[in-house]
């Protein structure tokens, strides 16, 4: 068999995160034990450092992911001299002003850098994409909603943390050019509207409690509907459903870029759901940023 990648070192914010890690991920090979399903292996010898700087000229490619986004740069930047592609799970960072200069710096010294969410990759997600462009051809809706979970817990970078992943999903299925961004609370929401061009609105729901899946929705109040010519509104709500192996995509996109170089999405994409970030937690102030 051929090996895509193999793990061979890893650090852990405690010994015992970096364990249970190996742990993890030794279950999920169980789970998936065949190649096509899950093409990173895991080493019987892997070793775990007490310094990511002990990786630094050892390793072809780092994945960094903690749990709060304010240390994901400090990490990346160790291997900035080794000039070796880096993925950073989502968020990238929590400042798009240090993000932009920790990705011109990769850029100067040839390093290929992402960072993405596994929802953009769902094969849900892009059976909503085909929904919206069909419906963008005879639909009036400009008004789009997006649910999703939200945890604002400070030690994890607060709404950050999970909030993210609704931000890319709206990049991804409307693009990444908002020109405003409008925020309210509720008892158990944080919402922010995204203006777009074209009186388009997507709407963010970032639900405290009670929400476990993500979603997007919108009417289907259009011109030659059977049941709007009748009066009546249709609330379409698309779920958008984990694949049996959620990780293969994503994975197959990342390893790509290990490989060849070239990276899935610009420099500006990446930093679009950061400053849109920024504009909302900036205007819910600091106890949502964590």
């Amino acid at each position: 068999r051929n090996t895509a990648c193999r793990i061979e070192y890893l650090w852990g914010e405690t010994e015992n995160l970096a364990e249970r890690l190996i742990h993890k991920i030794e279950q999920d090979h169980e789970a998936h034990p065949d190649y096509e399903a899950h093409p990173l292996e895991l080493t019987r010898n892997i070793q775990i450092v007490d310094r990511q700087e002990a990786m630094c000229r050892k390793v072809d490619a780092v994945i960094i992911a903690q749990r709060h986004g304010a240390f994901h740069l400090d990490s990346a930047k160790l291997f900035l001299a080794d000039r070796i592609p880096v993925f950073i799970d989502k968020p990238l960072c929590i400042s798009s002003e240090r993000g932009d200069e920790y990705l011109q710096q990769a850029e100067k010294n040839g390093i290929a850098v992402t960072s993405f969410s596994i929802l953009q990759f769902q094969k849900s997600t892009e059976i909503v994409k085909k929904r919206l462009a069909q419906h963008s051809l005879r639909g009036s809706t400009r008004t789009f909603h997006i649910y999703g979970p939200a945890n604002i817990i400070p030690e994890y970078g607060g709404l950050y943390f999970y909030g993210i992943h609704q931000v890319l999903l709206a990049g991804e299925l409307f693009g990444r050019s908002a020109v405003q961004v409008d925020t309210k609370t509720s008892d158990n929401e944080i919402i922010a509207v995204l203006q777009y061009q074209h009186e388009l609105q997507v709407v963010l729901h970032f639900v405290l409690t009670g929400q476990d899946d993500f979603s997007v929705s919108w009417d289907s109040l259009d011109g030659d509907d059977e049941e709007a010519n009748a009066g009546m509104i249709n609330m379409l709500n698309n779920v958008i459903a984990f694949d049996d192996n959620m990780f293969r995509e994503p994975v197959r996109v990342m390893l790509n870029m290990f490989r060849t170089g070239i990276e899935p999405f610009t420099h500006k994409d990446l930093l679009w759901p950061i400053r849109i970030m920024e504009a909302i937690t900036e205007s819910l102030g600091s106890w949502f940023v964590g």
